[in-house]
């Protein structure tokens, strides 16, 4: 339940401190990891990126001011997924990445994601499944819950998935098996053409935990690669963990994820249109029923 901060690779234990500083340990029982990423680590490796990688990152950054800041956004969501920090943070986030066509991207960035870590490192449980119990077993000892399938038609499950996110302790149950309780750390990272709305409304507690990330720009069929993303994690896997890294060690010295400004006023105008009823009153729902 509380190993150290670190990030477990073929090269050994790479341990992070709390001022984001790193160093690389031989592996060891006190690390108490419960998987490796089958990628070597290289501390004094080029800062160059190789070319797949490059590519695709640029591509999904798009252009304009904010692509550097998201670049470090989603680099930092890499590192958190992979060491481990979904619910170490004071404010954790679930991230759900948003673009209303296709090609864009947001597929393949899961993809990446979900290739770094070992199969029994991640699950792919939709928010609107949350509240059942035996989905939630399924999140026992994984790093990163990820899926590229969340329905605009279901509404997100909100106590429970804030729970998730948070790190609260929950019920989970096997089918045929006693009902348990256990402590989530995944992170949480879902991909969407259509933002859904919440089961219960959208309160504080929903506006510190989600964050949408809009991927709007669609990526000429000239410009494509197919299956890019499993290329990358064939040949280029280290720049992706050497990325990893370095987001980590972001988040650990700064305490919480690069988050433009943008990306956060995008979020909140996501909730505005998911607040059924915030939206009811804001036009004058209250005063159509109330005796004049």
């Amino acid at each position: 339940n509380d190993p150290p901060l670190g990030l477990n690779c073929l090269s050994g234990f790479i341990r992070f401190n709390t001022n984001g500083k790193f160093e690389l340990f031989p592996h060891s029982p006190s690390q108490q990891q419960r998987f490796c990423i089958t990628a070597t680590w290289d501390p004094d490796a080029k800062t160059t990126l190789p070319p797949l990688t490059e590519r695709f990152f640029s591509g999904i950054a798009g252009g304009g001011t904010g692509s550097a800041e998201k670049r470090k956004l989603l680099e930092e969501i890499i590192g958190a997924a992979c060491a481990g920090l979904g619910t170490k943070l004071k404010a954790p986030k679930s991230f759900i990445l948003h673009g209303p066509s296709a090609a864009n991207g947001k597929s393949q960035f899961i993809h990446l994601v979900r290739g770094m870590l070992p199969r029994t490192a991640h699950s792919a449980i939709a928010p609107s499944e949350m509240g059942k119990e035996q989905f939630l077993a399924e999140l026992v000892g994984k790093t990163a819950n990820l899926s590229n399938e969340l329905s605009s038609t279901k509404a997100i499950a909100s106590d429970k998935m804030k729970a998730v996110i948070s790190g609260d302790v929950v019920s989970a149950k096997r089918v045929y098996r006693p009902v348990y309780q256990f402590t989530p750390q995944a992170l949480h990272l879902f991909a969407t053409n259509i933002l859904p709305s919440f089961h219960d409304g959208v309160d504080e507690g929903i506006r510190r935990r989600f964050i949408a990330v809009s991927f709007p720009e669609t990526i000429s069929e000239s410009e494509r690669i197919p299956e890019i993303a499993k290329r990358i994690l064939q040949t280029e896997k280290s720049a992706i963990l050497d990325l990893a890294v370095k987001g980590a060690a972001r988040i650990i010295e700064n305490g919480k994820y690069s988050i433009p400004q943008w990306v956060t006023a995008e979020t909140e105008e996501w909730f505005q249109d998911a607040d059924n009823l915030a939206g009811w009153l804001d036009e004058g729902g209250l005063e159509m029923i109330l005796p004049q």
